[in-house]
């Protein structure tokens, strides 16, 4: 009898854990994602590395049913900032990011196509959501991007970029935008075709901290990994 009582501590933290990834996981998979456009979406087939272009669908207070906008400048008017350093940058325990491949979405036009009419890209995407779980609000992002990359695993097995960070000229008044306590944003990323089945996450880099979402299944070109940029890896 001595023993019983031993396996039920050892089970139990392990349950907990399990319980609360899978809330978690649920709370994004749940809300309804209302998207008005319905042109035919195809996946991105890229031979070399790729610019990375991650605009806000969305930013505010968790929501049962958010509508997406397409139309990035529209999504961050009100979270614009003056002062660079009027808010903190996130730290690796302050936001979480989720990527749900349960189901679909479009992709804004990005920054050479950008338009003042609301449209979307024709690439197919899955959502990002990001919340902020701290007690700061935060910077998280500038110039209406986020500073996003897809990283791939290689044939060896190791992490590296299949994306490149995407730069702006000197003088073009980027500003910044941020996310509140317990607000959350909804993005997307890009779904690839190819000849690779990989391993893929985001990374989320806006100072030396480096913030990983979740890892999900997909397929890239090999040649991808091809004159990639010197980044920091884990």
């Amino acid at each position: 009898m001595k023993p019983f009582p031993i396996i039920i501590i050892f089970l139990a933290p392990f349950t907990l854990i399990s319980c609360k990834e899978e809330v978690n996981k649920n709370k994004f998979e749940n809300i309804i994602l209302d998207d008005r456009f319905s042109n035919k979406l195809y996946p991105e087939n890229s031979d070399s590395i790729t610019v990375a272009e991650y605009s806000p669908l969305f930013i505010g207070k968790y929501s049962p049913k958010i509508n997406l906008s397409y139309l990035y400048y529209k999504t961050i008017e009100k979270f614009t900032f003056v002062k660079e350093d009027k808010y903190k940058l996130p730290k690796k325990d302050s936001i979480k990011i989720f990527v749900d491949t349960t189901r679909t979405i479009g992709t804004p036009m990005g920054l050479y196509g950008y338009s003042h009419i609301e449209k979307r890209n024709d690439k197919i995407a899955f959502p990002i959501f990001m919340e902020n779980v701290s007690q700061d609000t935060v910077q998280i992002g500038y110039a209406g991007y986020l500073p996003l990359l897809i990283e791939a695993k290689d044939q060896k097995g190791n992490w590296k970029p299949i994306q490149k960070t995407l730069r702006f000229e000197c003088g073009t008044g980027i500003f910044g935008f941020y996310l509140s306590p317990n607000n959350m944003l909804v993005s997307s990323i890009k779904i690839y075709d190819g000849n690779f089945n990989t391993k893929l996450r985001l990374v989320y880099e806006l100072s030396n901290e480096k913030i990983y979402s979740n890892e999900v299944n997909g397929k890239i070109n090999s040649n991808q990994f091809e004159n990639e940029t010197s980044h920091n890896r884990r």
